[in-house]
């Protein structure tokens, strides 16, 4: 009698399987799916922060001549023309969806992962493929890859390793030097210097990237040559012909201080963050968008630890730098701390007043961390004699990947809205007044005004002088009716900041409201007096002149707007009312046509459009428009009367008749009993004219 099938033990061969994935195409493929998995919930998120500035409220992304101006103008707030110039081109393929962005971000983010890997090969550092997959699944850099804003980031890196790849590439298939020492170059160099040019113009801060080519030359062939300083004379000469301008950008040529602190204070917290950086990158957990910012005591012997460490551990690796661990280490090290160099605070860019570190700031610095991490899991496998030796090693990698991409995926799910955002961070910042006051801006378009009012106070209780906060707590007040305090939030912002457009703009809303409109119109005027491209002051401002019966200047407020804002079909109907009041029905008929292709549920331009038709003796026509507005608005008297008119001309008793019982009923029930008794009145007397065609018979046919 044989045997029966027996079960035979699985066993995980994690040796074989990384060997397998760590191949050139199964490695891609790796890297890829690993990537997608665990950014895959940012993928639905919406915009943020600084998002306004480059993209959704940037006019020049809408311009036509967008992508001049970002080259060769100073009309923006940073110098990064090449990354506004990809936002520019993308907004012409899915506008103000956010999803496109976040892809274009995640597909940059791989290719850096893939360059990485690539770079670490040239190099023969070991562990190339681990390297570049722990950089992929590395929490820190959820901030670079799923803010749109940090396209700047993703973009630079890419170009900065490809810069950095033919680089190589140029050494290798280079021509001699000629006889008086000039070093040989290439196409490959030329394409290098052209990378690196580009890259300064995703992002100022690879302007360390000729110090990282001479730190590479020495890994290479332990020495630098004159001939390695002549050759990246041209990309030292590129860095400090384009920093000036990004810095003039950064302070819009003002020279005006974001803090004022010593340099012995930019010093320290210099050190303090270079191990901050170090710990997050080590221990990836409690990730905030923003942290809390650093109030650095020179007069405190713990904020000289820092420095100190640093400057010890420093001087040993270099000492040891020619040993067999010491030449890894310093190598790691010193790539390091230049990648931090221009985020360490030595300068100030606008976000140093939240904060002075960032996780994206250390999306090109990681690259050291993780390739020292995979180098030495490599050399312990490499080391291992037995499958139960390398076990330990791939396992260890296994678990490391794991946890870095449960950790990605987490901190990718706070990026799916700004709300869970900035409460994450406020969590564990409390006192940062920028996060109060941003978190209120999302919660006001969702309709939670009190727990916005409650954030832009508690933003002014941190910063008073915040003229921003109050203009937004005046918006959150007047959407809860309480229109006195509304208005005098709008003035406290003005005087604070008495050229803040958007202030008078909201002023003058209130004013308009209570009829006040001789004020409402001083304020709108002012708006576009200094924010001449604000389509909608000049929209407002042509209402308010409608209601005073100036119908010229308003026709002029509402072409203004249009100019700014082609497709504002509100600014369409306002202008086809001008119209319509002057007695040009044609013309407002078709800008009222116009305004519903482009909000075809656009209820006042339904109505009106209506009545144009029904003047112009086109009720069948009229009839459509006047049960579209009543669609919207079931309970609007206007509407039914004017459709009573409609059918009655339209020859549709049954339907005049039902709809005048309906506008009786409607007019009782909002207190309009002498509205009621006159649409009584009316029937009464269409009724007996129906009759009256009724009983009338034409005579007979003779026989």
């Amino acid at each position: 009698m044989s045997p029966g099938p027996q079960s035979v033990p699985v066993r995980l061969n994690i040796s074989n399987f990384w060997r397998t994935v760590g191949s050139k195409q199964w490695g891609v493929a790796f890297i890829v799916a690993a990537t997608l998995v665990a950014y895959w919930p940012s993928l639905s998120g919406g915009f943020i922060l600084d998002d306004d500035l480059l993209l959704t409220d940037n006019p020049l992304i809408k311009a036509p001549d967008g992508i001049f101006q970002f080259w060769y103008s100073t009309n923006q707030p940073d110098y990064v023309p090449l990354t506004s110039s990809t936002l520019w081109l993308e907004w012409r393929l899915w506008g103000m969806h956010p999803t496109g962005y976040h892809i274009t971000n995640l597909v940059l983010h791989i290719i850096a992962c893939l360059s990485i890997w690539q770079l670490l090969r040239q190099l023969s550092i070991p562990g190339a493929f681990f390297a570049a997959l722990l950089f992929a699944v590395h929490p820190v850099n959820v901030e670079s890859v799923a803010w749109v804003e940090q396209r700047k980031n993703t973009l630079s890196l890419v170009l900065f390793l490809l810069s950095l790849l033919w680089y190589l590439v140029s050494e290798q298939s280079a021509e001699p030097a000629d006889q008086e020492g000039r070093p040989g170059v290439n196409r490959w160099y030329w394409l290098s210097l052209l990378s690196f040019a580009l890259a300064m113009c995703s992002k100022g801060s690879v302007a360390i990237l000729p110090l990282v080519l001479l730190l590479i030359v020495w890994w290479q062939r332990g020495r630098i040559t004159k001939q390695d300083l002549l050759r990246s004379a041209p990309f030292f000469l590129l860095a400090a012909a384009i920093t000036p301008i990004i810095i003039w950008f950064v302070t819009h040529g003002s020279g005006a201080a974001v803090r004022h602190v010593t340099f012995l204070q930019r010093l320290l917290g210099a050190g303090a963050a270079i191990w901050f950086y170090l710990f997050k990158a080590l221990l990836p957990t409690h990730l905030l968008f923003v942290y809390p910012n650093w109030n650095i005591e020179p007069a405190d012997p713990l904020w000289w630890l820092p420095s100190a460490a640093a400057l010890i551990v420093t001087a040993l690796l270099w000492w040891r730098r020619n040993s067999r661990l010491g030449r890894p280490l310093f190598f790691a090290w010193t790539f390091y701390c230049i990648a931090l160099l221009p985020v360490l605070g030595f300068t100030d860019s606008g976000y140093a007043r939240f904060s002075l570190v960032a996780d994206h700031y250390q999306y090109i610095a990681l690259i050291a961390v993780t390739s020292l991490a995979a180098a030495s899991c490599t050399t312990w496998l490499n080391h291992a004699h037995s499958s139960t030796g390398r076990f330990a090693p791939m396992a260890t990698a296994s678990l490391i990947t794991g946890c870095l991409m449960l950790l990605t995926w987490r901190q990718s799910r706070l990026y799916d809205s700004p709300i869970s955002l900035y409460e994450a961070a406020l969590a564990e910042n409390s006192n940062s007044w920028m996060l109060h006051y941003n978190l209120g801006i999302p919660l006001i378009k969702v309709g939670h005004l009190q727990d916005a009012i409650g954030h832009f106070q508690r933003a002014l209780q941190l910063n008073p002088d915040y003229p921003e906060a109050y203009l937004n707590l005046g918006i959150a007040l007047a959407g809860e009716g309480k229109i006195a305090e509304a208005t005098d939030h709008f003035q406290h912002a003005l005087q604070i900041k008495p050229d803040y457009a958007e202030a008078h703009y909201n002023l003058a809303n209130i004013l308009a409201q209570t009829g006040h409109l001789p004020e409402a119109i001083e304020h709108y005027q002012e708006a576009v007096r200094l924010k001449s491209d604000f389509a909608e002051a000049h929209n407002n401002l042509s209402t308010a002149l409608y209601q005073t019966g100036d119908m010229l200047e308003a026709m002029h407020q509402d072409k203004q707007a249009l100019q700014i804002k082609p497709d504002y079909a509100e600014a369409m109907s306002n202008l086809a009312n001008c119209l319509l009041q002057l007695g040009y029905l044609e013309e407002a008929g078709e800008y009222y046509r116009q305004a519903l292709a482009l909000s075809p549920d656009f209820y006042d331009a339904h109505f009106n459009l209506g009545l144009v038709l029904l003047k112009t003796r086109r009720p069948q026509e009229a009839i459509k428009h006047f049960e579209q507005a009543l669609h919207s608005n079931p309970d609007d008297l206007d509407v039914c009367t004017n459709l009573i008119n409609a059918y009655a001309l339209a020859n549709r008793p049954q339907d005049a008749i039902s709809t005048a019982l309906k506008s009786i009923v409607l007019a009782r029930a909002h207190g309009q009993a002498a509205l009621a008794q006159q649409i009584e009145a009316a029937l009464e007397q269409y009724r007996a004219q129906q009759a009256a065609k009724q009983n009338f018979s034409p005579a007979g046919r003779i026989p």
